[in-house]
C-alpha cells in the first residue's frame, strides 16, 4: 500500500501535547510493525522538517505541500481544497489519514481519494462544551467546526481514541458504528530522559518542597479550571488541610481566572502555575513523595493523557466521570462528577486521610497503565488502513 500521514499538525503542536504526542507515536510503532508498505508523510512546506527516531527498514518519503499561514483557518481550508487533491494524488495513494482534522482545523476531501479517506477523531469537545469553547469571538467559528464535523460522515473510516469518542461519533455524530475504530492512546516512550534531581525540582517549583495535589494539562474552560481552587480551599474549610496545588500546562486566560479566584478564596499562597515544563521536571513532579494526588477535572475528554500518565507513576488519582475519562482510569482512580466540588473534597480527603486507600490505588494505576501500549494503537491503525485500502478502489 500507499500511505499517505498528515503530520502537519506535528508541525504546529509541540510534541509535549496531546495531538503532537499522537502523531509522533503513531509514526514511530508503525515503523516498527510495518516494513512492507510505503508511507508518504505531508508536511508544510517553509516549516522545518520533522525529525522522529523511526526504525530502519521504514519506507518512509516526505510529501510536502503548500505553505502553513498560522491560524488563518481560511486560508489554509481553501488552499487545502484547491490544491491539496493534486498534490496527493500525485504519489497516487491507497489510504490518505488525517490525523488531527478538527483540532487543526484543516480542510480533508474525500472525493478526490476515493472514499480511502481515515480522520481521528480525538474528541467532540466543541459539540459537547458549545457554550465554553466558542465564547465571544470564537462563537464565529462554531460554522466551521461544524462543517468539519459533519464532513466526517462522508471518510471511508474514523478512528478515535477511545470506544466513548466512538459511541459519540455513532450517536451525535452520525457516522455508522462500521466505520468507526477506536484505538486507545498510551504514554511517549522517553526511555532516555531521567527525572529532574530533587535540587532541580525545588529550584524550578519551590513549592515541591510541601505536599501538594497536581494538576496537568492545559486549563481551557472545558477543563473544568474552575474547580481547582475552590477544592484547595475546601480541602483547608472542612479538613484543615493547607495543601498546594501545582498547575503544568500553557498559561491562558482561563489561569488568570484560576488566580483571581483563589486570591478570592484566600489560598492565593498555595495555587501556583509553572507553564510547561520539561519531560524530566514532570516526571519529577509525578514521583515527588509530596506528590499525594492527581486532580483531573475535565467536563470531556476523548482519552485523557493526564490521567493515563498519573497512573504509570502510581499516583492516587481523581478524575471527572465524564466522556473517556471512567473508560480509562477503570478501577486505578477515582471518578467524581466534575461539577460537584463538595465530592471533590470528599474523594481527595478520603485519599489523604487513608494510607492503606492510597497504596491501594497506586497499585491498581499501574495495572491499570499497563493495559495500554502504542505498539497496539499502531497494529489496530494499520488494520484500519489494510481493511478500507481492500475496500476501496485505489486513486
Amino acid at each position: 500500500m500507499r500511505i499517505v500521514i498528515d503530520v502537519r499538525p506535528l508541525q504546529k503542536d509541540p510534541a509535549v501535547r496531546g495531538i503532537g504526542t499522537y502523531v509522533r507515536e503513531l509514526l514511530r510503532h508503525l515503523s516498527r510493525v510495518d516494513t512492507t508498505n510505503d508511507y508518504f508523510l505531508m508536511q508544510c512546506r517553509g516549516v522545518d522538517p520533522l525529525c522522529i527516531d523511526l526504525s530502519e527498514g521504514f519506507k518512509v518519503h516526505t510529501l510536502w505541500v503548500g505553505a502553513w499561514r498560522g491560524r488563518l483557518s481560511a486560508f489554509n481550508l481553501l488552499r487545502d481544497w484547491l490544491f491539496l487533491g493534486r498534490e496527493v494524488g500525485a504519489v497516487r495513494p491507497d489510504v490518505v489519514h488525517f490525523t488531527a482534522p478538527i483540532e487543526a482545523r484543516q480542510f480533508y476531501d474525500v472525493g478526490r481519494y476515493n472514499g480511502s479517506t481515515v480522520a481521528t477523531l480525538h474528541d467532540i469537545t466543541p459539540i459537547v462544551c458549545r457554550s465554553l469553547v466558542f465564547r465571544g469571538r470564537r462563537a464565529l467559528l462554531w460554522p466551521l467546526y461544524r462543517f468539519l464535523f459533519h464532513h466526517l460522515r462522508s471518510l471511508g473510516h474514523v478512528i478515535t481514541n477511545s470506544a466513548t469518542t466512538a459511541r459519540d461519533a455513532e450517536q451525535v455524530i452520525g457516522i455508522p458504528a462500521s466505520r468507526v475504530t477506536a484505538t486507545p492512546l498510551a504514554l511517549p516512550e522517553d526511555p532516555d530522559v531521567a527525572r529532574a534531581s530533587a535540587d532541580e525540582l525545588l529550584h524550578a517549583v519551590p513549592a515541591a518542597a510541601e505536599d501538594y495535589l497536581l494538576y496537568v494539562g492545559e486549563l481551557s474552560p472545558s477543563k473544568n479550571p474552575a474547580l481547582l481552587a475552590p477544592l484547595v480551599a475546601g480541602l483547608e474549610r472542612l479538613h484543615g488541610r493547607k495543601l498546594h496545588l501545582i498547575v503544568v500546562g500553557r498559561p491562558s486566560a482561563s489561569s488568570r481566572a484560576v488566580a483571581e479566584e483563589a486570591r478570592r478564596l484566600g489560598v492565593a499562597d498555595r495555587v501556583h502555575f509553572t507553564g510547561y515544563v520539561s519531560i524530566a521536571l514532570k516526571r519529577a513532579l509525578l514521583t515527588s513523595a509530596h506528590c499525594r494526588c492527581m486532580v483531573f477535572p475535565s467536563l470531556y475528554e476523548g482519552f485523557g493523557l493526564p490521567a493515563l500518565e498519573a497512573m504509570a507513576y502510581g499516583v492516587p488519582l481523581v478524575a471527572s466521570n465524564a466522556g473517556a475519562l471512567p473508560e480509562v482510569v477503570a478501577d486505578g482512580g477515582v471518578t467524581v462528577d466534575p461539577r460537584d466540588v463538595d465530592a471533590w473534597v470528599r474523594a481527595v480527603e478520603s485519599i489523604l486521610a487513608d494510607d492503606a486507600q492510597s497504596r491501594t490505588l497506586r497499585e491498581r494505576a499501574l495495572i491499570r497503565a499497563q493495559a495500554f501500549t502504542w505498539e497496539r494503537t499502531a497494529r489496530a491503525t494499520l488494520a484500519v488502513y489494510e481493511r478500507i485500502a481492500a475496500t476501496e478502489p485505489s486513486a
